[in-house]
């Protein structure tokens, strides 16, 4: 006799492997997958025209071919400069652009960040921008702004945010590499939440305890 009512099994979602001692300290198998940017056409349009909140984070895993050029990441800015995007201004720096106002990251012993999988969070709480490397706070060129600054409001109503690619150019600045995990919150994540997504990926909101992000 078949129950009127059968529940649905469904398979694990992601891949565990399984501790056999008993201690229940199971491990999280994570794939390393990304979506492959080939250089000269390759991106992703959200289709979506949005301002950023004063505070807000981009974070992102991203593995660059290393070419020396300056490659896109995320770009929301409009032709004038109004919007924020991130970049790999080379092999070795990162620039976060917020408005007019660059910040970039001098070599601080993370090395070269190109032909290797690295989590970029850039982050900005109304008055100050860090970027976070793997976890790791970066130190900001000094030659250009530091950390504390003022870029004004984030007022751009034409700016498509796209992955990959210059959001107003369609022939500027294409990423050559692989990228996965973008993600954009209308909150700065503090030193904690950067070190605890890079060593937890994917569970910042739903397993760590104490966070004020939500889902």
């Amino acid at each position: 006799i078949m129950a009127s009512t059968i529940q649905q099994i469904e398979t694990p979602k992601r891949a565990r492997a399984l501790d056999t001692s008993g201690n229940n300290n199971h491990g999280q198998i994570y794939s390393g997958r990304g979506l492959e940017f080939d250089g000269v056409t390759d991106y992703l349009d959200t289709g979506v025209v949005f301002h950023p909140e004063p505070n807000h984070t981009i974070a992102v895993w991203a593995k660059a071919n290393s070419d020396g050029n300056w490659r896109m990441l995320v770009d929301g800015r409009d032709a004038n400069d109004d919007g924020i995007k991130l970049t790999f201004q080379n092999d070795d720096q990162i620039e976060y652009s917020l408005n007019a106002v660059d910040v970039i990251t001098v070599d601080s012993g993370l090395g070269k960040f190109a032909d290797k999988w690295v989590r970029i969070v850039a982050t900005y709480d109304g008055s100050t921008a860090k970027i976070y490397v793997n976890g790791i706070k970066a130190e900001m060129d000094a030659s250009y702004t530091g950390e504390s600054i003022t870029p004004g409001n984030f007022n751009t109503t034409t700016a498509v945010w796209k992955i990959g690619r210059n959001s107003y150019d369609s022939s500027a600045n294409h990423f050559n590499g692989l990228m996965s995990d973008v993600q954009i919150w209308n909150t700065a994540w503090t030193a904690d939440d950067a070190s605890y997504d890079y060593l937890n990926p994917e569970s910042i909101v739903l397993n760590r305890s104490g966070t004020s992000l939500t889902n």
